[in-house]
């Protein structure tokens, strides 16, 4: 019996899909999945129905990008089964239990589970993270999280801290999370105020807000091709993307102080540099980086 639907957004990953959906029917068979294409201009819907007769697929094409919190509501809004799975185009199952999120569910404390993310290599992804907060903010930005002991990274960089046991965490990645249907859809479902990025650090912090834990399981392994080349791919358009999801979270749970932080370190950082790049021009382009990030905060800051 069904009791798990994968709901799974794409926009042009027409050699991702293909993948996934082959580690779909190895590794869940039992479950069944609700497609949303934002309108992919490569093969990837094609690749789609190819595979409906091999597993129990059901696609959905509104035609154009709704963003990825809009069109993963959409798949949610035609969900029937007890869990809900939201999983990422670029991620591929493995021999990984996902009774193990099934099971942590039946705890009422418990809103939502995730597990460890993979590289292809087998090398973990930064998988858990602290909500953002001044302090969390200044230890990301100035890189302190590793020099920190174990203990406090786990509490206020836990995405540099070991991922090898079980815990509530703040919040995980949206490449792959188990909730309760009706769990996911009784708190809105991912926040509609964000186009792209941080929609799963929204996600959970409902979550929090009703008192449900969201917790972290290393047992439950999942590869998520996108990790890789989401570090070597880090431009100023991303930057600002990001820059202005974090002011809608910030204003949108009366974090005022959030917001100022990034600005004062990008402040920092930009004086600092500012004697490197006369030295060297090497450090040119990251000072242009950061002149631009601590304009763009400012801008938002006054919105």
């Amino acid at each position: 019996m069904n009791n798990n639907t994968f709901v799974i957004v794409t926009w042009n990953n027409e050699k991702e899909i293909e993948l996934l959906i082959e580690s779909l029917i190895k590794y869940a068979p039992g479950s069944s999945a609700i497609i949303v294409d934002n309108g992919s201009k490569d093969a990837t819907v094609q690749v789609i129905k190819e595979k409906v007769n091999n597993y129990s697929i059901r696609l959905l094409e509104p035609k154009i990008n709704l963003g990825f919190a809009k069109a993963n509501n959409l798949a949610a809004s035609e969900v029937k089964t007890k869990y809900i799975t939201i999983l990422n185009p670029d991620a591929l199952l493995s021999d990984m239990n996902l009774q193990l999120a099934f099971d942590d569910l039946k705890n009422p404390d418990v809103g939502m589970v995730g597990g460890q993310l993979m590289n292809l290599d087998k090398t973990i992804q930064p998988s858990i993270y602290a909500f953002q907060s001044p302090l969390t903010i200044f230890i990301e930005q100035f890189g302190l999280g590793i020099i920190l002991p174990q203990k406090l990274k786990n509490k206020w960089a836990p995405e540099k801290s070991n991922h090898d046991f079980k815990r509530n965490v703040d919040w995980l990645v949206g490449a792959f999370l188990v909730l309760k249907t009706d769990v996911y859809k009784k708190i809105g479902g991912f926040s509609e105020d964000y186009f792209l990025y941080s929609e799963d650090m929204d996600l959970a912090y409902k979550l929090k807000l009703k008192g449900l834990e969201r917790v972290y399981n290393p047992q439950i392994k999942v590869y998520h091709i996108g990790g890789t080349s989401e570090k070597q791919d880090f431009t100023q358009k991303k930057r600002f993307k990001l820059l202005l999801a974090f002011s809608i979270f910030a204003k949108k749970y009366n974090l005022q102080a959030n917001m100022p932080t990034l600005y004062i370190s990008y402040l920092i950082k930009t004086i600092i540099f500012l004697p490197c790049s006369i030295i060297n021009n090497a450090y040119q382009s990251k000072l242009k980086d950061y002149i631009g990030s601590v304009k763009y905060i400012k801008r938002i800051m006054g919105k």
